[in-house]
């Protein structure tokens, strides 16, 4: 933070990485910036702008996903219309949009959102950025940290259910 403020007080934006699906419409205003309700599509990079969000339908949760071709997977296979859910993925290590846009769903939403990422120190700190935020960018914290997130997986105890008995 070299001159004393965040990239959004300058207008400096960097295009999101993020990809998501399932029924919702992020609206600024009355105008709708992006509707994932029909095909995946990226999340906007000014996600901060979005006031408003709007489900077509009811969903029964949120699932964050680590990487693209789980994501992809999951689309193909119709996941987020067979269990009605929310579908989003950071392509990995997630930019500002996307912790943004979870932030904003966890929220705004009456509804739990889930986390699938490996059980490495990769998907660890993927899931702790989006839960408590970075430490390089701390001062936003506040505005994308999900602290509500739930881990799905694997956990480090359950390669205790792995060991042969003697």
């Amino acid at each position: 933070m070299l001159l004393g403020t965040n990239r959004l007080s300058l207008n400096i934006s960097v295009m999101s990485r993020g990809s998501i699906i399932g029924p919702v419409l992020f609206k600024v205003g009355e105008d709708v910036m992006n509707d994932a309700s029909l095909r995946a599509v990226q999340i906007p990079h000014d996600i901060h702008l979005v006031d408003h969000i709007k489900l077509k339908k009811p969903v029964s949760f949120v699932l964050v996903v680590e990487k693209l071709s789980i994501f992809n997977m999951l689309v193909n296979l119709n996941f987020h219309v067979t269990h009605n859910c929310i579908i989003i993925t950071g392509c990995g290590k997630p930019d500002m949009a996307t912790r943004g846009a979870v932030f904003k769903l966890s929220y705004c939403l009456p509804v739990k959102v889930y986390i699938l990422a490996d059980l490495d120190l990769d998907g660890l700190q993927i899931y702790f950025t989006y839960k408590l935020g970075s430490k390089v960018r701390a001062f936003e914290n506040l505005c994308v940290a999900s602290r509500d997130l739930i881990w799905l997986g694997a956990r480090p105890e359950d390669s205790l259910l792995l060991q042969e008995p003697n």
